[in-house]
């Protein structure tokens, strides 16, 4: 209540000053209406400014976060990225061990053998699945992008430069070189005419 008398007397006293003041009333009552007004703006300009700043504050708290995720998330790709190769290669590494533990108790060399061709395509089609697949060598023109001349041979049988013995494969990952196929090259045998 003392507020509200304050005021009202503050008010008095500004308009009586005002009055002695300015030549006219109406001069007074549009410069108060006018900081009235201004004051007014000055007030949503501030609450308008806390409420950018407040979803300033949010929205760098959600990048700093989306940054967390996704760092854990490459992370966890890393470690963990490679786990469903490794799930289908166990029983693969399991066929392996077995057929190297039964040769001893049974001495038959020709069902260890047959069980390694059995577990190398075993091997081979979970390489497939996961989109591994052999690059053609033999018999092919020298490609630098997918072979790796490891040497050349004289060769009369063959045009030079062709792939005419393969030491090593080559695989290509869903298109992409994984390792490049080792090779012999054919050159062309030099001929005395003695």
């Amino acid at each position: 209540m003392e507020n509200k008398k304050t005021e009202e007397m503050k008010e008095e006293m500004l308009s009586e000053d005002e009055k002695k003041a300015s030549p006219t009333n109406k001069n007074g009552k549009k410069k108060k209406k006018k900081i009235g007004e201004l004051e007014n703006l000055l007030k949503e300009q501030e609450k308008d400014a806390r409420e950018n700043y407040d979803q300033m504050l949010r929205a760098r708290a959600e990048l700093e976060n989306f940054k967390k995720r996704m760092a854990k998330e490459k992370a966890d790709l890393i470690t963990y990225g490679n786990a469903n190769l490794i799930r289908e290669i166990l029983p693969v590494f399991d066929n392996l061990k077995r057929a190297t533990d039964h040769p001893e108790s049974t001495n038959k060399l020709e069902g260890l053998l047959e069980g390694i061709k059995m577990t190398i395509q075993q091997f081979y089609s979970v390489l497939e699945q996961f989109g591994v697949e052999e690059i053609s060598a033999m018999e092919q023109k020298f490609d630098p992008h997918v072979h790796e001349a490891v040497m050349q041979m004289e060769s009369e049988d063959h045009e030079e430069n062709m792939v005419v013995s393969e030491l090593e494969k080559g695989y290509l990952l869903k298109g992409k070189l994984l390792r490049p196929a080792k090779v012999a090259v054919a050159k062309s045998s030099k001929k005395s005419d003695d």
